[in-house]
């Protein structure tokens, strides 16, 4: 009966634990403390490996820190968690863009402006994409479109 209750009384713990983690990741990004939100992040991941959210916070703390092919597994195991979780679908044309696999980027980029087309975000990044292909005229559209959408975010650009 002990062994039971202390079994119990640990999952409990793991239980609560996780969604500080979570959270704390998030504050980690906050402040642009990458290392440590991949440290949060993955132990979350550890805790719920069937949880997409600590797969994508891991998956942006590793883009973030320039681990690109780690990046590339968080998101798309994210991805394969929820499919329709809109921040990994993003991050990961973010990555396939940073690694030069432009085509690769433009898809991911295309599906999440189909399921999320009021994105400032996919628009300028489909700018980048079109620019990194040599085509002005394409990536100016896409820009104007996204700045039509989100004046506000051309100072963060």
């Amino acid at each position: 009966m002990k062994q039971a209750l202390a079994v119990t009384k640990s999952e409990i713990q793991i239980s609560r634990a996780f969604p500080c983690l979570i959270r704390l990741a998030h504050l980690y990004i906050l402040n642009r403390d990458y290392n440590s939100c991949l440290e949060s992040a993955a132990e979350a991941a550890q805790i719920f490996p069937e949880n997409s959210v600590a797969f994508m916070l891991k998956g942006y703390a590793e883009l973030k820190l320039g681990k690109l092919v780690d990046a590339e597994e968080s998101l798309q195991y994210a991805i394969q968690l929820d499919p329709t979780m809109v921040s990994a679908n993003y991050l990961i044309g973010v990555v396939h863009f940073q690694r030069k696999q432009y085509e690769v980027a433009e898809s991911d980029m295309f599906y999440e402006r189909d399921n999320n087309s009021r994105s400032d975000a996919v628009l300028y990044m489909l700018g980048r994409i079109a620019s990194a292909n040599k085509n002005g005229e394409l990536a100016k559209k896409y820009f104007q479109k996204a700045i039509r959408l989100n004046p506000a975010a051309q100072q963060y650009w």
